[in-house]
């Protein structure tokens, strides 16, 4: 068995010191961190800690991690916030635990058990590969009905909470990857027969792990959990980038907000999930206040994987996002309209 998903496992430093700095984070400055979530703390609650250490309220997170997930949460500061879209519709990868042979309410392990039936590990080896088959490429996946898509204006979870019986419309994903990396072994969970294995995930945003360890087990036809989660890739960031909160917050007290190198430029980051052109200080100065710009379509860098007609960043000398541009053809070469501004005119 893995130890990154055994369930005693969280990163260290979930204790963070939470002194607040001497000169806060700029709120007209921007920049992404890339946090290792640790085990029991929600989303919101490491974006909290994140608003102490930096001394800044603009801060949020481009994808939800529930609080019995680990890995990988992709922090925006000031008006990379802007910038959160982008980097949220990036794929993902996660290594997750499925329990086979035992159902919850909530499809993980934080749920009321709702069948035991219990699970054999021949059936398990013999029908997996062929389960695993049938969820890879594009598919349609029903998303779990405690997460937190909205319902009427209301988050899923809550009407589940209340007592109401939700089940939310299938949605289309990519699963690009989807591989057994340990087991199946057998195990026993209050006193059933189960089956387990690690299984690596790389999928499009808005892909819901606990709703494939679900579907698995139901084409297996023993029914499945998940029992644990960590997400290991997001954007262009791998598990090996991310820092614990303690360490950030040793970071940010070492160096001060704006040089600590934890925190990451939004140029960088972007320029490895959408195309992007180098612009000169008079261009940023032209896009600070809305004008577009024209350039040879050759100075686009398209990253590997980036959609053609994907809109464009514009990066500044000192590798910030300038602006998010719209491009159109004009006589004189492709013309680039700023549609999300970050820069800010210079003073003169």
């Amino acid at each position: 068995m893995s130890d990154l998903l055994s369930p005693d496992y969280a990163p260290s430093g979930t204790e963070a010191s939470l002194a607040r700095p001497t000169v806060p984070f700029p709120a007209d400055d921007s920049g992404f961190v890339v946090v290792d979530k640790p085990l029991g703390l929600t989303s919101q609650q490491v974006v909290s800690r994140l608003r102490r250490i930096f001394g800044l309220k603009k801060i949020g997170h481009t994808g939800t991690l529930d609080p019995a997930a680990s890995g990988i949460l992709v922090c925006a500061l000031g008006r990379a916030t802007r910038l959160i879209s982008v980097v949220q519709g990036a794929p993902k990868s996660y290594r997750g635990r499925v329990v086979f042979g035992v159902t919850t309410s909530t499809e993980d392990a934080q749920g009321e058990v709702t069948s035991s039936m219990g699970a054999s590990l021949d059936d398990v080896r013999d029908r997996l590969g062929e389960a695993l088959e049938q969820w890879r490429g594009e598919v349609d996946q029903r998303p779990s009905s405690v997460s937190a898509i909205k319902v009427q204006g209301r988050r899923a979870y809550a009407r589940v909470r209340a007592g109401e019986d939700v089940t939310l419309p299938p949605r289309r994903i990519t699963i690009s990857a989807l591989d057994v990396v340990d087991g199946p072994w057998p195990s026993r969970r209050d006193g059933v027969d189960v089956v387990e294995c690690d299984i690596a995930v790389t999928c499009s945003a808005g892909t819901y792990i606990r709703a494939l360890a679900r579907d698995l087990g139901d084409e297996i036809g023993c029914g499945a959990h998940l029992s644990a989660l960590r997400r290991t890739t997001a954007a262009c960031f791998d598990i090996g980038d991310a820092m614990t909160i303690d360490a950030i917050a040793a970071d940010v007290s070492r160096h001060g907000v704006t040089e600590a190198p934890c925190v990451r430029a939004t140029g960088q980051v972007l320029a490895g999930l959408v195309p992007s052109v180098r612009i000169s200080e008079e261009q940023r100065d032209a896009v600070a206040l809305g004008r577009a710009l024209t350039i040879d379509p050759g100075d686009i860098d398209r990253p590997a994987g980036a959609a053609d007609g994907a809109e464009i960043a514009l990066i500044d000398r000192d590798d910030r996002v300038a602006a998010l541009a719209r491009c159109a053809e004009d006589g004189s070469g492709m013309q680039l309209k700023p549609h999300v501004v970050l820069a800010t005119a210079r003073k003169r």
